[in-house]
């Protein structure tokens, strides 16, 4: 296969009219499969075309010329029209399952990232125990991704590495890559989830291996409160490096004011995706005046937002549905996610919101 990848190299970086811009090594030979069947059908096709036309015009019905017997049989043809398209299926699929097999096994250096899929955010845990809403990477090193999902199937998709893969309940999956571009790419859900599917995505961050100014890609959205926020295709922002990221990323709980801590929090883990904070109906219940609020469940019963109440919604979002929003609720169970002091930090946040 060496002759294939080698062809595969020397297609386009950048983006062109039928795929965007290849960032990793593994896109070498998805992209170089890709055109070899899009200019083989585009051939054939040409060709078929081209001789049906000929055929129409040339032998045409016309006065004072009778209809000839046809050919019956012609071996020659037919072993050609046989072994031509065979020869052409074994290429491609020789050359489709060396790309398979290159991207299943990771290297032994890979880091290590667990990827949580849940409606409607994904949640990325690295070595040290950071959790982000964001996939961050370094650049030039492998990178080995352990995903699930916590209740329906999603899909990871990441456009410029061309992957694509299922994050399933009660399974793992896995993938890896590399990459040799730092930037800020996009990375979305492609399985349809449910209701807020579209707005399942958020950033894909290759961090440089000295801190410095890298561009935006095309295409990348970020969650702003309820809102999709559309970033600046081409723009700079400054990145540190991978491990300086990581530490600055550790739990905010000790650092500052609880409230400042808990807000922080709420945001890694896609809480502002489905609840609103000026009050307007969303997925879930509004944020807004949560705290001593009275609260009916869908059973009839009332109740006061308290600690306990809050602490046991994030924790067991089915214990105690809000009237309207289920049974049974559409939120992702949190619990192990946070631990109680970052619960602390959290509750204290939402008694700010008035």
């Amino acid at each position: 296969m060496a002759p294939l990848a080698k062809l595969a190299e020397e297609l386009p970086q950048e983006a062109s009219f039928w795929l965007p811009p290849k960032h990793s090594s593994l896109a070498d030979g998805h992209d170089g499969l890709f055109y070899f069947i899009l200019w083989l059908s585009v051939f054939f096709f040409v060709l078929v075309v081209g001789l049906m036309v000929f055929f129409i015009i040339r032998y045409r019905r016309r006065e004072g010329h009778e209809a000839q017997p046809s050919p019956e049989h012609n071996t020659a043809l037919e072993v050609t029209w046989s072994l031509l398209p065979a020869a052409l299926l074994v290429v491609v699929f020789v050359w489709g399952f060396d790309s398979y097999m290159y991207g299943r096994e990771a290297p032994a250096n890979a880091e290590p990232i667990r990827v949580i899929g849940r409606k409607w955010s994904w949640e990325f845990r690295y070595p040290n125990g950071v959790t982000s809403s964001e996939l961050h990477v370094p650049v030039g090193r492998p990178v080995k991704l352990t995903m699930t999902s916590v209740d329906v199937i999603h899909s990871m998709y990441l456009p410029t590495l061309r992957l694509k893969r299922d994050t399933v309940p009660g399974r793992y999956s896995e993938l890896w890559f590399d990459t040799n571009t730092p930037g800020v790419f996009p990375l979305r859900c492609a399985e349809y989830c449910g209701q807020q599917h579209s707005d399942m995505v958020t950033k894909f961050v290759v961090h440089p291996a000295k801190p410095g100014e890298v561009k935006v890609a095309s295409g990348v959205q970020v969650k702003d409160g309820q809102e999709l926020k559309q970033l600046e295709a081409g723009s700079l922002v400054e990145l540190d490096t991978y491990e300086a990221w990581l530490e600055s990323e550790r739990s905010p709980v000790g650092t500052m004011p609880l409230a400042d801590a808990g807000k922080i929090l709420a945001e890694r883990g896609g809480c502002m995706g489905c609840h609103s904070l000026d009050g307007s109906r969303s997925a879930g219940p509004s944020f807004k005046g949560v705290w001593q609020r009275e609260v009916e469940l869908h059973d009839g019963t009332k109740l006061v937002a308290d600690e306990n109440y809050i602490r046991e919604s994030i924790l067991k979002p089915n214990a105690k549905v809000v009237k309207s929003f289920g049974p049974p609720s559409i939120m992702s169970v949190f619990a192990g996610r946070f631990s109680e002091e970052e619960l602390g930090a959290i509750i204290e946040w939402l008694k700010t919101i008035k």
